[in-house]
């Protein structure tokens, strides 16, 4: 039963990179402490600590690769750790490579601009080992799912005609969102 143990051993990194991200915006560091230690308490949160479910994990995974990704100077190592932290997310769950995607955007678009700053050379080399460690870590699922099931997100539907993507999964995603006047209506009438 030690699958258990995952979510409980990333809590306090999940708290820690919390913390790192709210004193980036926060001059406080009790307030910034006091945000980690809320998301640590939010009852969702706490009864998945001992369970099987990886949204603590993907959770974990999405605020270090924020936190690295976003840092104000792109040093070196960063982007080594984002690259285990977008590994780390994208192999962790279905959706997570969505997100590791989107995170990895907002990456190289800082990267070809500290690399016009700075010079190609002096990132080249980390850029690669976090692409390695990323590939590492994130991709055997998703390729283990793509022999299997000729889908890589799979158990999601994925359905972009438009795009030329289509992938077939049990779990289909709607929106089902009511627009907003429908819902304060039923809300409030």
């Amino acid at each position: 039963r030690l699958i258990d143990a995952v979510p409980s051993l990333l809590a306090p990194v999940s708290m820690l990179a919390l913390y790192l991200v709210a004193r980036r915006f926060m001059t406080w560091r009790v307030g910034a402490l006091g945000v980690a230690v809320v998301m640590f308490f939010v009852p969702a949160y706490v009864l998945q600590l001992r369970s099987t479910y990886v949204d603590t994990v993907v959770f974990t995974g999405f605020i270090l690769s924020a936190y690295y990704v976003s840092r104000p100077l792109l040093a070196s190592r960063d982007l080594c750790f984002a690259g285990i932290a977008l590994g780390l997310l994208a192999g962790s769950k279905s959706n997570g490579i969505l997100l590791a995607g989107l995170l990895a955007l907002i990456g190289v678009a800082r990267l070809l601009g500290a690399s016009r700053a700075g010079g190609r050379k002096r990132i080249l080399l980390p850029c690669m080992a976090g692409a390695v460690m990323f590939a590492v870590l994130g991709l055997p699922v998703l390729v283990r799912n793509f022999y299997l099931f000729q889908n890589p997100v799979w158990p999601l539907d994925i359905d972009f005609r438009s795009l030329g993507v289509a992938f077939d999964g049990p779990v289909h995603i709607q929106n089902q969102q009511k627009p907003l006047l429908v819902l304060l209506r039923e809300l409030f009438a």
